[in-house]
């Protein structure tokens, strides 16, 4: 039981180290979201730049913090956000596509024989 349980901590420690890479990065970088879905449509009016803003979630008032709290309960209730490169796709329909496909390729290679 001991090995399952530091398992399990090691898996959710894991995870949070991820998400909270996830959460910076994009922080860090110069640009945001907004900008790249304008590059994309040049037809846009700047109208819709305020408009992208609120629908990818890009210039939320409130400290670092209280925006890093807000993402992990997103997270948590399996709202992933909107998928720029796809847009308007949101990320959750995109991973229940792609997902049953990964699981069926990671069983099939632990299976086959090395």
């Amino acid at each position: 039981m001991p090995f399952i349980l530091r398992r399990l901590v090691f898996y959710l420690v894991a995870a949070w180290v991820a998400l909270t890479i996830n959460f910076f990065i994009p922080r860090l970088i110069p640009g945001n979201a907004v900008q790249s879905v304008m590059a994309k449509f040049p037809n846009l009016q700047p109208s819709a730049y305020k408009a992208l803003e609120a629908l990818l979630g890009v210039g939320h008032p409130g400290s670092l913090w209280s925006q890093y709290v807000s993402y992990l309960n997103e997270i948590f209730h399996f709202n992933f956000g909107t998928d720029v490169s796809q847009y308007p796709a949101p990320v959750s329909s995109l991973l229940a596509q792609t997902l049953p496909w990964t699981i069926t390729l990671v069983a099939w290679r632990r299976s086959s024989p090395s």
